[in-house]
């Protein structure tokens, strides 16, 4: 992706733990992965509502003969999710979410990691826990937030027609759950899709 909304993930240290089996065997098979502070940008066009993750995640689905036998464990110790938009040609931060992150295989289905993210110096009601999971085979990606109250600092983290929606509405109250997909419709071309779920709203 060309210009400012190009920019993907920065990661200051990653330490790669092989499987000893694999080296002796003359092939490396990764069993872990441990990096330190690594930055994600969630970049949105603001004259066209399009993500620049949607760009990239038609890079996501790769073909099953590419996977590993059996996917790694990554720890993140320090992730930095950089929620921005593109405006006029310039890059935007409109807020920041500092966790801490797991991935781990799922058991059931091969191609595919399952992972949390706890939020780091704030309460969940402030930034929520998160959960969800990465299909690397069909290139779909779900996340979970669930348990906090609606707020503007929260706003900021959502995409741009739901901050719309808050801006117009104003508001408040407890939130049961965000759910969030990324997934390539018909034609192969990635979506992006958010759906809220409120209780006690207050507008």
């Amino acid at each position: 992706v060309d210009g400012p909304g190009g920019r993907l993930a920065e990661v200051d240290r990653l330490v790669i733990t092989p499987t000893w089996s694999s080296i002796l065997s003359r092939g490396i098979q990764v069993d872990k992965l441990d990096v330190t502070h690594l930055q994600l940008h969630i970049i949105q066009d603001a004259a066209t509502s399009q993500y620049a993750v949607e760009q990239w995640a038609s890079s996501l689905a790769v073909r099953e003969a590419q996977l590993p036998d059996t996917l790694p464990e990554v720890k993140i110790d320090r992730a930095v999710l950089a929620f921005a938009e593109i405006e006029n040609g310039q890059y935007v931060v409109n807020d920041r979410f500092d966790a801490r992150v797991d991935l781990r295989p799922d058991p059931r289905r091969p191609s595919t990691f399952v992972f949390q993210l706890d939020p780091i110096g704030v309460t969940p009601r402030e930034q929520p826990t998160a959960f969800g999971s990465i299909d690397l085979k069909a290139g779909v990606v779900t996340a979970r937030l669930g348990d906090f109250m609606f707020d503007p600092s929260t706003a900021r983290l959502l995409p741009e027609r739901l901050r719309q929606w808050w801006r117009n509405r104003e508001p408040q109250g407890h939130v049961v759950q965000l759910d969030v997909l990324l997934s390539p419709d018909a034609s192969g071309k990635p979506t992006l899709a958010a759906q809220l779920r409120f209780d006690d709203l207050v507008k």
